[in-house]
């Protein structure tokens, strides 16, 4: 209150206050855009479904995880945006990731008999343990699968992938 009567009384000349307002409302309108970007939520959604056909049960360790959009699906866990693993037990698992932001991800399984926390391979690039992508793509002579054939579109709250079948690469 004493603010606005100091400048009452000061009698401020009409260009000097319109500046000052013009100043003010500038300095209000950045402060709400800056307080409502923090308020606003991103919008996010969960992803429900289940492998099955794991087999060595009690051995190793089954990591499946989340992958951001790439040319071709690579089964590394160093680039997995969310990842989550399990000791076998049967040979069904249920999946679930929540609170994933809306967006294309792909799903990977790599059942990791060596703990080693890679997928080996044979001399030739043929995977040596046992792996699933999403929509059950298998990869080429060129590496893992096209990403356009592995990719879920998380666009809704609740997002059911087809089961992931775990395929065995060797025997």
């Amino acid at each position: 209150m004493k603010t606005s009567f100091i400048l009452i009384k000061q009698k401020l000349p009409m260009k000097k206050l319109t500046k000052l307002l013009k100043l003010l409302l500038l300095i209000l309108f950045f402060e709400l855009a800056i307080s409502s970007s923090l308020y606003t939520k991103t919008k996010t959604g969960t992803i429900s479904t289940y492998m099955y056909n794991i087999r060595n049960l009690n051995k190793g360790r089954v990591y499946y995880f989340l992958i951001k959009k790439m040319k071709r699906v690579n089964i590394k866990l160093n680039q997995a945006f969310r990842i989550k693993s399990f000791i076998p037990k049967k040979q069904t698992h249920y999946i679930k990731f929540k609170n994933i932001p809306y967006g294309e991800y792909a799903i990977v399984i790599l059942h990791d008999m060596n703990h080693d926390k890679k997928m080996n391979t044979t001399l030739i690039g043929i995977p040596d343990e046992d792996i699933a992508i999403s929509n059950n793509v298998k990869g080429g002579p060129l590496g893992g699968p096209k990403w356009d054939d592995a990719k879920i579109n998380v666009n809704k709250s609740l997002i059911k992938p087809a089961p992931l079948k775990v395929s065995h690469m060797y025997d």
